[in-house]
């Protein structure tokens, strides 16, 4: 028994009921939005849940927006932990991991609202042998403009099957739309120390474990996007992401990652680079200060250098359009950089 499952059980002793979905929400500096969250998590038709807010060493008044907002509503099924210093995501999710009690954990963010049917469609298509339910979203723009997405791969497939099509950006690498069932965890959580990447190489290894995962188009979350956090905001670096990527690497099954298997692998591990090589390479624009700039450009040719040939045949192998964007990337950055920057002020220019 691993030791995050040892303290998760410890937590567990003397609780209450066992409810249906244990729901975990970090905060951080949410104020604006964390009622409308918690709102959208009461409205739900499915009422045997249970939401645990995780708040990560907020300086604003999101304390006193959530206890206002529970005095006039009630707290019912509703729990906070507050801790003193910001941990970070991972690290708070795993705090309302260890405290959760149901068959089943869903994320969810603080800026984002749950469709009233969220959890009931998808308990609908939790048979016995299965162990994660993704759907898919609603991105909402600044100016209200709403768009569906979902993931590329629709369908039942086995635990094996869906980590290796996560490692080819085939499933959405999002913690927040779907169910996971608590067992799980047992082997452990979000890896500690890790700043970016995390979620989606912890998805990889999730459902590595699972028997079957189910993946449906329906639109569960309302997503919502801030165009200034995607152009502005930390510039960060490989060591960032690296951490995520050795955790996934040591903990999936050792088979998903060579032979037949090793072009996903080599996807995954594109992919890890190319998300922060090119989130650098927007935020060091030319508008942008001269040394961050510098640093923006730092990050993305250390990005480049970690991409190998063998990374760029096998993404090109498994998932040919992202293999195209790596292959520019990696080869010819600034056509890469002028297209990513066309594509997001396309996409959230509206924001």
């Amino acid at each position: 028994m691993s030791k995050f499952s040892k303290e998760r059980r410890v937590s567990m002793s003397g609780s209450g009921g066992t409810p249906t979905v244990s729901i975990v929400m970090p905060c951080f500096n949410s104020e604006a939005t964390v009622v409308r969250a918690i709102t959208s998590v009461q409205a739900q038709s499915m009422p045997d849940w249970f939401l645990t807010i995780v708040d990560d060493g907020s300086t604003d008044k999101t304390i006193a927006s959530i206890e206002g907002h529970l005095k006039r509503g009630g707290r019912e099924n509703i729990t906070i932990i507050r801790l003193r210093k910001n941990v970070g995501v991972a690290e708070a999710r795993n705090r309302g991991i260890l405290q959760s009690t149901g068959e089943w954990i869903a994320f969810f963010d603080a800026d984002d609202e749950m469709d009233p049917r969220h959890l009931e469609r998808l308990l609908d298509q939790a048979d016995a042998d299965v162990d994660v339910v993704i759907c898919g979203r609603t991105v909402v723009q600044g100016d209200g403009t709403e768009s569906h997405e979902h993931s590329a791969a629709l369908g039942v497939y086995t635990g094996a099957r869906a980590s290796l099509l996560a490692m080819c950006d085939k499933l959405t690498p999002f913690p927040w739309d779907r169910i996971t069932r608590r067992h799980l965890f047992d082997a452990g959580g979000f890896p500690q120390g890790a700043v970016r990447c995390e979620d989606s190489m912890t998805n990889i290894v999730l459902l590595s474990r699972a028997r079957k995962v189910v993946s449906i188009a329906a639109s569960g979350i309302r997503y919502f996007v801030s165009g200034g956090s995607i152009t502005w905001g930390r510039i960060y670096r490989l060591s960032d992401a690296t951490v995520a990527w050795q955790y996934m690497a040591a903990h999936v099954p050792a088979h998903l990652t060579k032979g037949v298997h090793a072009p996903a692998f080599s996807c995954a591990r594109a992919v890890v680079a190319l998300t922060i090589g090119q989130t650098a390479m927007l935020r060091g624009g030319a508008d942008a200060e001269p040394q961050r700039r510098q640093d923006a450009l730092s990050a993305a040719t250390e990005c480049r250098a970690w991409i190998r040939v063998r990374d760029v045949m096998g993404t090109l192998a498994v998932n040919p359009r992202l293999g195209l964007a790596v292959v520019l990337f990696k080869f010819f950055p600034r056509r890469y950089a002028i297209v990513y920057r066309r594509y997001v002020a396309r996409h959230y220019a509206s924001s």
